[in-house]
């Protein structure tokens, strides 16, 4: 009788481990693992991206260039050297906003098709593989979600320009009324009333004559 309890807890083990060992597996595939770096660089958005950020790049060191061109002519302008310092602060400045404007739009998009893509897997989280400490390779969904990104169409427009920016400094001529002014003063013309003033001392005179 022990030797058949004995076996009995074997085979009661037995099924234990092996149902413990199929929950994980069962885990694995709700879990999607995505490169993000692949994913942003290769769809097409990403390099829509970066050609954009390449031709502002490319814009803006033609500005400086033509201020290069002026120093090297006189070397002693002064004020070439100074446009050139303020031309490169304002290009770092303005592709830190493009860039940023760039990724921002390409983050939106990438997040949206995640969600998307997670909600019709119907995967319990997706993940960024750099933080991932292991996984099985198929777990990872980046093919698929880069295919799923390149039917996302992403428009990239150029940040607000500095001039345009620069333009309500034009309101200054709203100072011009003070310019009307002056002729609040006209009434001050009104003495000329006291003209009759003047005539009717004549006639005074001429009646005691």
């Amino acid at each position: 009788m022990r030797t058949y309890s004995f076996m009995a807890v074997l085979v009661l083990c037995a099924l234990m481990l092996g149902a413990c060992n199929e929950k994980p597996a069962t885990e694995q595939k709700n879990i999607g693992v995505v490169d993000v770096s692949r994913a942003l660089r290769d769809s097409e958005a990403g390099k829509a991206g970066m050609k954009f950020l390449e031709n502002v790049q490319k814009n803006m060191l033609a500005d400086v260039e033509k201020t290069q061109a002026k120093i090297k002519a006189d070397p002693k302008n002064e004020a070439a050297q100074q446009e050139l310092q303020m031309a490169y602060m304002a290009l770092q400045q303005r592709f830190q906003a493009e860039q940023q404007n760039v990724i921002g739009r390409l983050n939106d998009m990438f997040q949206r098709v995640l969600d998307t893509y997670r909600t019709e897997n119907k995967l319990v989280a997706v993940m960024a593989s750099d933080v991932a400490l292991s996984f099985d390779k198929s777990a990872d969904v980046t093919d698929a979600v880069i295919a799923a990104m390149n039917k996302e169409k992403v428009e990239f427009t150029p940040v607000a320009e500095p001039e345009a920016a620069d333009a309500p400094k034009a309101e200054p001529k709203a100072d011009a009324p003070k310019a009307d002014a002056p002729k609040a003063d006209a009434p001050k013309a009104e003495p000329k009333a006291e003209a009759p003033k003047a005539d009717a001392a004549p006639k005074a005179d001429a009646e005691k004559k």
